[in-house]
């Protein structure tokens, strides 16, 4: 049983978000348990995970807002590759804010709405600059290589398998809670439809043919083939 203390905190959390929603983002949870949250974020504008959605879950303590919620990377769209230095296959993500990476560490006056815009200033052009060892001030061609492999992957899985589920009736199975973002997909698709068609256009022309590449970052080795796509993302389009 959550405490009180944390149940009105988030409560006001919420009432923060609702009031001043962040453009992009979606939430979700149970009036009966309020303190599971789960989260939408689209790909920021320009960034290498645009208009690409991803999810995430955050349990929060009895000790909230003193300590952080745990959170996890629902990584459903793709469970082989990492898609952010800091958001694991598996789910864990390491960041200061949460505790789970060294850096400026949470306070109490964090909340739920500053754990979301961290997040999407996270899903940036050049992620891996995220990653310790890797220099910020230079784009490298390892950058620019993983840059290519996040854009790619982004297209296939997190919009692509993101619209496909959109328009689904079937359940993810262990994933119910996606049944509940389906209004904020179908309204992000529906807006973005002529800038996803016009990036893929773009990259088709930039790659059009298939191109193994390979990093030594995580040892991450991914075939490229925009036209591969090109027949099942034309279906998906003309769905919205």
């Amino acid at each position: 049983m959550a405490s009180m203390k944390s149940i009105r905190r988030l409560q006001a959390d919420l009432k923060e978000y609702y009031k001043c929603p962040i453009e992009g983002t979606a939430i979700y949870y149970d009036e009966q348990c309020i303190t599971r949250i789960y989260v939408a974020i689209a790909g920021p504008k320009d960034s290498v995970y645009e208009n690409g959605v991803f999810f995430f879950r955050f349990d929060f303590p009895d000790s909230y807002p003193n300590e952080p919620p745990v959170g996890k990377f629902l990584n459903w769209q793709n469970t082989n590759d990492r898609m952010h230095p800091n958001l694991y296959k598996c789910g864990k993500m390491c960041f200061s804010f949460l505790g789970t990476w060294s850096g400026p560490s949470w306070t109490s006056v964090m909340g739920l709405s500053t754990i979301i815009l961290n997040l999407q200033t996270v899903l940036d052009e050049n992620p891996l600059k995220n990653e310790p060892g890797y220099d910020k001030g230079v784009l490298t061609t390892e950058h620019m290589t993983y840059q290519r492999i996040i854009q790619y992957l982004n297209l296939r899985d997190f919009i692509m398998k993101t619209m496909k589920l959109c328009k689904s009736s079937d359940i993810i199975q262990n994933h119910e809670y996606l049944c509940n973002f389906k209004p904020f997909l179908a309204e992000h698709f529906n807006k973005n439809i002529k800038s996803i068609h016009s990036k893929f256009m773009e990259l088709l022309d930039n790659n059009p043919n298939a191109q193994r590449l390979h990093i030594n970052y995580q040892s991450m080795t991914v075939t490229v083939d925009y036209s591969s796509l090109t027949i099942e993302l034309d279906m998906l389009l003309k769905q919205f």
